[in-house]
C-alpha cells in the first residue's frame, strides 16, 4: 500500500477589526476556540491577555485596527510573527506584550503611544530595528531586555526615566542615543551590552542606578555630566575596555574625594584613569583595593522564570 502524502491544512483567516491573521495550528479545536474569542471581542477598545490563549503560531502580518487603544499580553507564543505595525490609535504598550516573539525582526511604535511597559519585547531574539516615538514618557523595566539582534536604539527627549535592565544583555547593540529629557537611568540598564563602544550621558541625568553599565566590555571612555547628584554601586564594573571616565568635582566629593574608594564604588579596573572636571587624579601610593562586589550577572533562564 502506498504512503498517502496529507495535504497541507489551508490557514484558516480571522479578523478583528482591522485585525487579519492565519491560525497556523493544526489543531481544529483551539482555531474555533481562538476565532469565537475574537468575534465575542468585536467591540473592546482593548485587548485582554487571555486573546491568543491556546495559540502556537501566527501569520505575519498583523496590524491592530484603529479601535484598539491598549495592548496587553497577546503574544506570548506567537513565535512566528516577523513584523507588525501598530495603529496610531494605541496608547500602550502593556507588560510583556510581545515577549517571546522570536521571529520578530522589526517594529513601527506609532506616535499615539505614550507607555512602554515592563517586559513589551523582552526576549525578542531576532529584533533589529525599532522607533521610539517622541510621544513615549517611559521605558518600562525589562522592556528590551534580552533582545540580542537590535544593533541601534535612540531614546527620545519625551523619556525621562529608563526602567531596570531595559536594554540588558542586548549584546548586538553598538548605537544609543539619549536625548536630553532623561533624568534616571536604571539599574542594569544598559548591562551586558558588550558591543558598544560609547555613549554620551545628557545633561538632564540627574541618577545612574547601580550597575547600569555592568558589563560593558566594549566601552572605552565615559564622561558623567555635573548634572548627576547619584550613582548607584559598580556602575561600570567589568567594563574592560574602560580606559578613562569623567567625573564631576560635586559628584567627586559627594562619593568621598578618594579616588581609591571612587575606583571601589564604580567597579573602574586599575588602569581607568579618573579625570575630575578636566584635571587628572594620579593613582594612589600601590594600596590595593579590595575587589568590588559586582550586580549578579542576569542569567537568562532565571531572568524568563522571573517575569
Amino acid at each position: 500500500m502506498e504512503n498517502q502524502v496529507e495535504e497541507p491544512k489551508t490557514p484558516q483567516i480571522f479578523t478583528f477589526g482591522d485585525w487579519k491573521f492565519s491560525v497556523l495550528n493544526d489543531n481544529e479545536e483551539i482555531a474555533n476556540e481562538v476565532k469565537r474569542e475574537i468575534e465575542n471581542l468585536s467591540d473592546s477598545k482593548e485587548i485582554p491577555k487571555e486573546y491568543f490563549k491556546g495559540l502556537k503560531e501566527l501569520a505575519e502580518p498583523i496590524s491592530p485596527g484603529s479601535q484598539i487603544r491598549n495592548i496587553r499580553t497577546v503574544s506570548r507564543a506567537c513565535r512566528n510573527l516577523t513584523q507588525i505595525t501598530i495603529s496610531n490609535s494605541v496608547i500602550s504598550i502593556g507588560e510583556h506584550a510581545f515577549k517571546h516573539c522570536d521571529s520578530l525582526t522589526q517594529i513601527m511604535i506609532p506616535s499615539s503611544v505614550e507607555y512602554i511597559g515592563r517586559g513589551a519585547f523582552c526576549d525578542c531574539r531576532a529584533l533589529e530595528r525599532i522607533t521610539i516615538p517622541s510621544s513615549v514618557a517611559s521605558i518600562g523595566d525589562w522592556a528590551f531586555d534580552l533582545c540580542r539582534s537590535l544593533r541601534e536604539i535612540t531614546i527620545p527627549s519625551s523619556v525621562t526615566s529608563i526602567g531596570d535592565r531595559a536594554f540588558n544583555l542586548c549584546r548586538s547593540l553598538t548605537q544609543i542615543t539619549i536625548q536630553s529629557g532623561v533624568t534616571s537611568i536604571g539599574v542594569l540598564a544598559f548591562s551586558g551590552c558588550c558591543s558598544l563602544p560609547q555613549i554620551t550621558i545628557p545633561s538632564s541625568v540627574t541618577s545612574i542606578k547601580d550597575g547600569a553599565f555592568y558589563m560593558c566590555s566594549s566601552l572605552r571612555e565615559i564622561t558623567i555630566p555635573s548634572s548627576v547628584t547619584s550613582i548607584g554601586e559598580c556602575a561600570f564594573d567589568d567594563c574592560r575596555s574602560l580606559t578613562q571616565i569623567n567625573i564631576p568635582a560635586s559628584l567627586f566629593q559627594s562619593i568621598g574625594r578618594d579616588p581609591n574608594f571612587v575606583r571601589k564604588k564604580l567597579g573602574l579596573n586599575s588602569n581607568v584613569n579618573i579625570f575630575v572636571d578636566g584635571e587628572k587624579l594620579e593613582h594612589s601610593d600601590g594600596t590595593a583595593l579590595e575587589e568590588p562586589v559586582p550586580p549578579q550577572e542576569p542569567q537568562e533562564d532565571n531572568i524568563l522564570d522571573k517575569q
